[in-house]
């Protein structure tokens, strides 16, 4: 009895998933744009320690982020803590 109970949901399942797939719609200019690529500008890098250059490559709005972290940083290495200043 719990075979025959198993069987049945079993078919009754795969035919669920045999059923047509509804169509997706047409891609549109707006999905088009959403869905292209972002352009990736590669560069060979050799990390500190290393001989070995390594290929990085990343889109210019992670090459643009990654230089203003870079002149924040020297910035902040920079400032003149006021309780190193002698008196």
């Amino acid at each position: 009895m719990l075979l025959a109970a198993v069987l049945t949901l079993g078919l009754s399942l795969s035919a669920e998933t045999l059923a047509p797939a509804a169509k997706a719609p047409p891609p549109t200019s707006t999905t088009a744009t959403a869905s292209a690529k972002p352009v990736l500008k590669c560069q060979k890098l050799t990390l500190l320690g290393s001989r070995m250059p390594v290929r990085v490559c990343r889109s210019e709005e992670q090459i643009r982020q990654s230089q203003q972290d870079a002149r924040d940083t020297t910035v902040d290495f920079q400032k003149i803590n006021p309780e190193q200043i002698s008196k």
